[in-house]
């Protein structure tokens, strides 16, 4: 995989969908997802060896070690004579600034009250185009949780930068 350059981003996620089906005996493979920087070593970002007879999705935002340039990202399946694993759906959101949920480059009161209005109504920040909004919800997401609430409102409105 092709190095990513991270260095003008404050966070990124990493979403995924995978199934990891036992076998008859009960038996199931090992899944992982892995990050270097360079040529170094691989180091662990999420990893279960938990039987999904269904597909999962699972959202990993990149600790900040992981965020410089020349950052790859690897999957490794393990087989443990299980029915081995599926992989679908990969999408990496690089979000440049957290808290800018309008995407203006600044963390305001604006940013703030979008995200209420998001909580209240679950209306898309911007109905017109999909990739924005998605880098506006991760962006709204600031506290890095996974689900955007209360807490994200209050982050915002604790690190305003205008």
């Amino acid at each position: 995989m092709p190095a990513i350059d991270f260095s003008d981003f404050q966070a990124a996620a990493l979403e995924f969908s995978y199934i990891n089906a036992s076998d008859s005996f009960g038996y199931n493979d090992r899944f992982g997802v892995y990050y270097r920087i360079g040529t170094g070593n691989w180091n662990e970002l999420y990893y279960t060896k938990s039987s999904h007879k269904k597909w999962t999705c699972e959202k990993i935002y990149l600790p900040a070690e992981a965020m410089p340039e020349n950052v790859q990202i690897g999957f490794m399946a393990k087989t443990h004579y299980g029915c081995g694993v599926g992989l679908d759906d990969v999408a990496l959101t690089m979000i440049p600034l957290l808290g800018d949920a309008d995407l203006d480059g600044e963390v305001t009161d604006k940013d703030a009250a979008l995200v209420l209005k998001y909580i209240s109504t679950g209306n898309p920040f911007f109905a017109d185009d999909g990739n924005k909004n998605e880098n506006a919800l991760a962006a709204a997401n600031a506290d890095c949780t996974g689900d955007i609430d209360m807490l994200d409102v209050i982050w915002i409105l604790n690190h305003k930068t205008a």
